[in-house]
């Protein structure tokens, strides 16, 4: 099937926030042109330098509020609904700073550095803190529907090829491991094979764009490395994604298919909890690994007590949208 793409509109020369007319005087960086991507479902927001992509399923709920030097891409509802700065709906924001500085982490947001260009260094912007408006059950729910899909986002310099191979040359020192450390990240996609030799572990993964990429497991780099063949999986990797990365983490995750599911409920027992997780033995004997973070639940969770968890995603990495309390 021959790809079809909407040019759906030109240059940005103004916009409306907040009832006001902006200035049309924005920096040439934050000018962008949208387009779609309909056999993949995929929305592109064009950029002089960088490119955003965003999965087509945020088209009615999001927000995109432009400034001088960056861009927040919001959940519309909760950013219109919220009364404090702590819950304006970002989901992230780029950013370019024309001195060539990269922003620090601080306790509220992660910064992500996604290149250099001509008008300097571009960065997104990550909040710590789930900014979903929780007062409202149904804007709450759309949050996580848009928050799920996440890991579908692609930001990008526009002089970044899609057509790069794997050299299956490392560029990071393994012996240097502030350095090593420094380059991780994760990748999802389908598992297509996975063979071991030895004490040694490759595995190749398919990722929605149909791009092949290969890892490598190492004696003392690796902790964990889950799924089969044909599962969707996460990996998280040390090295450039276009050497030869080495797997630091492999295991199953939720699809996009499984959130577009909509929100599932399981019943069950609170077995453990930790910062990022709660585990659940549920009812009809299965174990439930549910991400949890910012979801309405009660103040305190007691072994062997009854939950009731409304979630998105599979049983595995599943995405917490609130817990109730049964008994």
């Amino acid at each position: 099937m021959r790809e079809k793409w909407h040019f759906i509109t030109a240059v940005l020369t103004a916009s409306i926030l907040a009832g006001s007319m902006l200035s049309q005087a924005f920096a040439a960086p934050m000018d962008y042109t949208v387009s779609v991507d309909d056999e993949n479902h995929f929305i592109f927001y064009d950029f002089d330098e960088v490119q955003v992509r965003i999965p087509d399923e945020w088209e009615d709920s999001l927000l995109v509020l432009p400034e001088e030097e960056k861009v927040g891409f919001y959940h519309k509802a909760s950013h219109e609904s919220a009364s404090d700065a702590g819950a304006e709906g970002l989901l992230f924001e780029l950013q370019v700073t024309a001195n060539g500085e990269t922003p620090a982490d601080d306790e509220n947001n992660t910064f992500s550095v996604t290149g250099e260009g001509n008008e300097g260094v571009y960065a997104v912007r990550y909040p710590r803190y789930e900014q979903g408006y929780m007062d409202d059950p149904e804007i709450w729910n759309e949050w996580c529907g848009m928050k799920v899909l996440s890991p579908w986002v692609k930001i990008k310099m526009q002089s970044d090829s899609e057509e790069k191979t794997q050299t299956g040359v490392n560029t990071t020192p393994l012996d240097d491991m502030e350095a090593l450390y420094s380059t991780i990240d994760t990748i999802q996609g389908t598992l297509l094979a996975k063979d071991t030799e030895g004490d040694e572990t490759k595995v190749t993964l398919q990722t929605e764009d149909g791009q092949e990429f290969s890892f490598v497991s190492d004696s003392t780099l690796t902790w964990d490395i889950s799924g089969e063949c044909g599962d969707y999986v996460r990996v998280t990797y040390l090295c450039d994604l276009y050497g030869m990365p080495i797997i630091r983490n492999m295991a199953p995750c939720s699809s996009r298919e499984s959130y577009a599911e909509g929100i599932k409920q399981v019943s069950g027992t609170f077995s453990e909890n930790s910062d990022d997780y709660l585990y659940l033995d549920a009812e009809d004997g299965s174990f439930f690994e549910l991400i949890n973070r910012r979801a309405p639940k009660p103040e305190e969770y007691t072994e062997g007590q009854k939950l009731e968890i409304e979630y998105l995603g599979e049983d595995y990495d599943a995405y917490m949208v609130r817990v109730t309390e049964i008994e």
